[in-house]
């Protein structure tokens, strides 16, 4: 071989070093390893309530009447690939189905929390479904099938803020969600603490119901925090959950740039082809996935009947006392939702970016 020819052969074999490298650590949305679990492997009695309350968004034509009576089938299109190319056969969860574009989650018995990018007007309430119960069956089963009766439609759009500091929605289902229990959501202000565990529930990328856990809450800023959990498209309006239980925030966004990494894998043919797979980021990362604060939505979820008579109770016995009613929150006693306040905490008019109709 020539001196040139040789030169040539191992600029070719440095360049094919620096591709293969590790990701870089600026952009990926799994920290660590991937923590993410199919709900039917979950033993945890707190993320199993919140699953049990937590819903995907779909579009109407996305749900059509199955074969089975009493039950509904989901349009499902299979994890093979994502917007860049083919998914690598090695990635978790390749293969499930996959459908909708955003998670929801149960506060009031006809009343959903989101993320206010997921609903953003009456016509993206009329046209979408809420879906409870997607998500991976024993042997056998279909997850695309779902019972009739776990499928709703928005009837109303309460309550929505949208812009550069807030990212939130309410909504009011069609009808009341009987044998499902709201989740009970923090109102102590300066909640959660900056280090304090999270863990989520949600369809990331449409897949069925998944948690994710070991997080912690690395910032705290005046609307919304951060925190390093396992968060992919379709995760949009997630409840996070600390560690007693109760909802912490609403997810929003990712870390910055995509979610996939290009990689390579053996065809059939043996030959290498490129596929994509999950970014990772090291544990020790000091950016994470944007998180509405609970608090900015407070306001707007009355407390349920059990824990308004304990709060009937607590202020008789305080004399009415002003700061301990504002410690409890201005939705404590109403029964409906009250003024839609912006980023910054003002109240704003009842036809502001969808507002209160």
């Amino acid at each position: 071989m020539s001196l040139s020819r040789w030169l040539a052969a191992l600029l070719l074999l440095a360049a094919a070093a620096r591709t293969q490298a590790a990701p870089p650590r600026e952009v990926a949305s799994c920290y660590g390893c991937d923590h993410r679990k199919d709900i039917k492997d979950v033993d945890d009695p707190t993320l199993l309530n919140a699953a049990q309350a937590a819903a995907v968004l779909v579009s109407t034509s996305e749900v059509e009447p199955a074969q089975t009576r009493g039950w509904l089938r989901l349009d499902t299109v299979p994890f093979t690939s994502v917007s860049d190319g083919p998914l690598c056969r090695r990635e978790r969860f390749y293969g499930q189905p996959t459908a909708g574009f955003c998670t929801a989650f149960l506060v009031g018995p006809d009343l959903m929390a989101t993320a206010g990018h997921c609903v953003v007007s009456r016509q993206d309430c009329a046209g979408l479904r809420v879906v409870f119960g997607f998500k991976m069956p024993g042997p056998g089963g279909d997850p695309a099938l779902v019972p009739a009766g776990n499928v709703f439609s928005c009837k109303k759009l309460l309550a929505h803020v949208y812009n550069d500091v807030s990212d939130w929605a309410l909504f009011r289902l069609n009808r009341r969600a009987y044998g499902r229990r709201p989740l009970d959501i923090d109102r102590a202000a300066g909640s959660p603490k900056r280090g304090a565990k999270v863990s989520l529930v949600g369809y990331p990328y449409g897949l069925p119901l998944k948690s994710a856990t070991g997080g912690r809450v690395l910032a705290k800023y005046a609307h919304y925090f951060v925190a390093d959990l396992d968060v992919y498209a379709g995760n949009s309006g997630s409840p996070v959950i600390g560690e007693d239980g109760l909802v912490e925030g609403v997810i929003i966004n990712g870390t910055e740039g995509d979610d996939w990494l290009a990689s390579f894998e053996t065809g059939a043919d043996g030959q290498d082809v490129e596929c994509w797979k999950s970014k990772i980021l090291a544990r020790d990362h000091q950016t994470g996935m944007g998180i509405t604060n609970i608090g900015l939505l407070a306001p707007h979820i009355p407390l349920p009947p059990e824990r308004r008579h304990a709060v009937c109770v607590a202020l008789r016995r305080s004399r009415f006392n002003a700061s301990s009613f504002a410690a409890l929150g201005r939705a404590a006693l109403v029964g409906g939702l009250s003024k839609v306040y912006d980023g910054a905490g003002r109240p704003v008019g009842r036809h502001q970016r969808g507002g209160v109709r």
